[in-house]
Parts: structure tokens; C-alpha cells; sequence
């Protein structure tokens, strides 16, 4: 670790490997190790995030009767735009449910190019002003992107993360005890939409 600069703190570099596993040659990433389980808390957290909104998604697509066949292969861009097609028709009857659900998806889309060059992108670190910073290349609808996060960045994005999975959550779960967003007309119209959706789908063949 000789090629370091002096100002970095050599121990808290690299991950230790348990060596009665590792089976060489083995290459360790040259990575700050604080940064590795943040982007995994975020790949884990949007993966969770993508589910929700596809059981939504579903649910939308079953009660308006549409046809999108395997829409559940098209991108996260294209299932957005879907979503938000959907919406028109089945939430004709929920303003608030659907400016809820406007606003989300429009926030998933700003996290969602950078969650897309973490985890699908180069990655490096470096070191100034003796803070780590994380370096994130790739391409993004054509075009070439980069970000620099430090750790208190990449915490702030993986908290960003976790809540729209979580507001997305809160829509299929719309009887939550804790948090009640809508007006209980519109909880009630959802909670069957829902239902109606689920209802609709189990008699439907597998995509």
C-alpha cells in the first residue's frame, strides 16, 4: 500500500478476506470499503422499491382491462411512463391517491440514473481534502454521466431510496394504522382497487 498518499488511513482501506475461502488469484476492489454496503443497501432497497411498483403496476393494468404484453420486460423508464398511463384510467376517482403516486414517480426518476450508474457503471474512489469520494461513470439515455458522492451523500441517497419504497409500500398498504395520506373516501376506493386488481389477476394465466 506504498503507492497510497500519506494522509490516507491505510487500515481502513481494504476488506479483509477469510483466507481459509478465498482461493487465489483473487483481486480485491479498489474501493473504499465504507461505500460497499451503502450501494448494496441501495441495489437491495430499489429492488424492493421495483417490486411494489409492479404489483401496483399490475394491479392498474388488470382493472383497466389494457394490454401490454410483457410489459414486465420493459425498462424502469418505459414501466414508468406505463404506470402513469395506467394511472389516468384507474385512479379517475383518487386525486388524491393520484398526485401521491405523481409525485413518487417523478422523484424514483431522479434517483433512479444514479442508482443505474452504481450499480451498472465504473467505479473509483479518491481522496481530497481527506474525504473519500466515490466516483461513478457510465452511460444514461446516451449520453455519458458522472457523479461524485462522498459517504454522506451515498447515505443521504440510500435514506432517499428506502423512502419511496416506502411511500410505495404505503399505497398497497393503504389501511396503514400510523399514516393515513389520503382522505378515508379514497382509502376505501383503493383498498378495493386493490383487491379488484388481485382478484383479476389470480384467474389470469402466468405472463
Amino acid at each position: 500500500m506504498s503507492d497510497l498518499p500519506e494522509d490516507i488511513p491505510e487500515s481502513s482501506f481494504w476488506m479483509t478476506f477469510d483466507f481459509d475461502k478465498l482461493r487465489w488469484p483473487a483481486r480485491e476492489p479498489g474501493i473504499f470499503h465504507n461505500f460497499l454496503p451503502l450501494v448494496g443497501f441501495i441495489a437491495v432497497s430499489w429492488s424492493d422499491f421495483e417490486q411494489l411498483f409492479d404489483e401496483f403496476l399490475a394491479t392498474m393494468i388488470a382493472v383497466n382491462g389494457s394490454s401490454h404484453p410483457r410489459w414486465e420486460r420493459l425498462n424502469f423508464r418505459k414501466r414508468r411512463n406505463l404506470f402513469r398511463n395506467e394511472m389516468v384510467t384507474a385512479l379517475v376517482a383518487m386525486p388524491e391517491v393520484s398526485k401521491f403516486l405523481s409525485d413518487l414517480t417523478h422523484d424514483a426518476a431522479k434517483f433512479h440514473w444514479k442508482r443505474n450508474l452504481l450499480l451498472h457503471g465504473k467505479l473509483a474512489t479518491s481522496w481530497k481534502n481527506k474525504i473519500w469520494m466515490l466516483h461513478a461513470s457510465g452511460r444514461h439515455n446516451g449520453r455519458i454521466m458522472e457523479i461524485q458522492l462522498s459517504l454522506s451523500d451515498l447515505d443521504d441517497l440510500r435514506h432517499e431510496v428506502a423512502q419511496i419504497a416506502g411511500r410505495m409500500d404505503l399505497i398497497l398498504k393503504s389501511h396503514h394504522p400510523l399514516r393515513e395520506p389520503f382522505a378515508s373516501h379514497e382509502r376505501s376506493l383503493l383498498r378495493a382497487l386493490i383487491l379488484k386488481g388481485r382478484q383479476i389477476r389470480s384467474i389470469l394465466p402466468p405472463p
